[in-house]
């Protein structure tokens, strides 16, 4: 019996603060947990009677995150935090009788973390 699997994840955080006289801050916090499994516990084809079976695992974990700061007499900090955990597992416990099953596992986990912070003192921009 063919078993096909498809996960895509994504987590997209923006943030833009702007501060007068005061600070601009971002804290941003972002997780996937994507436990995929396929378990095939039936018994294989034999080629006389059939194809063998298929096993098709695909998963997608993308996580974006921006952010952009400027504080005018005061802190631009940015703090971001991101984990991707895609324990995948293609399981085939069937009988192997002169044909092999297929198993395919294809994960792709990518993260894009972009800060940019800008402080200005305004006590420093006018000598006067």
């Amino acid at each position: 019996m063919p078993n096909f699997q498809i996960s895509v994840n994504e987590i997209t955080q923006a943030a833009a603060n702007t501060g007068v006289g005061a600070n601009a801050t971002s804290a941003q916090a972002a997780g996937i947990h994507d436990p995929d499994a396929i378990f095939d516990t039936g018994g294989s084809w034999d080629w006389s009677s059939g194809s063998p079976e298929i096993n098709v695992q695909l998963d997608t974990n993308i996580v974006n995150q921006t952010a952009v700061n400027t504080a005018f007499d005061g802190d631009a900090t940015s703090a971001q935090a991101a984990g991707i955990n895609d324990p995948d597992a293609l399981v085939d416990s069937g009988s192997y009788d002169s044909s092999a099953d297929f198993n395919f596992q294809i994960s792709t986990n990518l993260i894009n973390q972009t800060a940019v912070n800008t402080a200005i003192d305004t006590d420093s921009l006018f000598p006067f």
